[in-house]
């Protein structure tokens, strides 16, 4: 029996090496996992203030171009985080590479045009409960780029991961391009709507407050959701799960 193609798309201050717990996890449950690193990120460095979103884009879909063409049909594709933006506007601009999108803890766009601060500023943060710290990124305007600290990252994204947090953070962190963050996403529905689309929340996550998730699954159909009780990096903190409601969502679809 043939695998599935899925291709993980990676979300802020993150690059490929995120997947590396989770490719064998997926491949035992019958997927073929691609990654790749978004332009900007790891070591696909490149000066902050020429990364925008539609580099993001061509990267993805010139990686879901190399597999389709090897397998003759349209993968999956999944985006975390803000890696929900990035498939969204790949899905719209080339919907005949893709069999279904995968939004995990992800952010999602607004039938009305938007980029991600809209979305932080006008449904994650507000989801806050009264006191909740914030992620607190530092800006460096002359390179364009956000950090975030290691120990910032294992309270906002691994609180619930086994092993040495701070060496997982330490290895995954990299800086975050900001024009992307401020590029709008546009999609219609004779492109991207006309994928299939699913949900995974995480409702300890500490990132995107789990009802900021559930407000923007309002933002488009989802043909399938499905919850993990976890942080926000599930593909670490619960692997084994996560793989199954991705299976499990994606064969349930008609």
């Amino acid at each position: 029996m043939s695998q599935t193609d899925i291709l993980l798309v990676h979300g802020a201050w993150h690059s490929a090496n995120c997947w590396e717990t989770f490719e064998p996890v997926l491949e035992k449950k019958g997927f073929a996992a691609h990654t790749l690193t978004l332009t900007g990120h790891g070591a696909r460095k490149r000066f902050g203030w020429l990364v925008r979103m539609k580099h993001y884009v061509r990267d993805v879909c010139t990686a879901a171009e190399r597999i389709t063409q090897k397998s003759g049909r349209p993968c999956l594709l999944l985006g975390h985080s803000m890696g929900g933006m990035v498939i969204s506007a790949a899905g719209e601009a080339r919907p005949d590479l893709f069999s279904g999108l995968i939004y995990l803890a992800a952010f999602v766009p607004t039938r009305a045009p938007c980029h991600l601060l809209d979305l932080v500023g006008g449904i994650s943060e507000p989801a806050r409960a009264e006191g909740e710290r914030s992620i607190p990124p530092q800006q460096h305007l002359w390179r364009g780029v956000l950090t975030i600290s290691p120990q910032d990252a294992v309270e906002f994204f691994y609180a619930s991961c086994p092993g040495d947090q701070l060496a997982m953070a330490r290895r995954n962190l990299c800086p975050q391009p900001m024009p992307p963050w401020r590029d709008k996403v546009v999609w219609h529905e004779d492109r991207l709507g006309r994928i299939p689309k699913y949900y995974v929340a995480c409702t300890q996550d500490r990132a995107i407050p789990i009802a900021a998730q559930r407000t923007m699954q309002g933002h488009m159909p989802f043909a399938g959701k499905a919850s993990l009780d976890t942080d926000h990096s599930p593909f670490s903190s619960c692997p084994e799960e996560l793989a199954d409601a991705i299976r499990r969502l994606v064969q349930a679809a008609p």
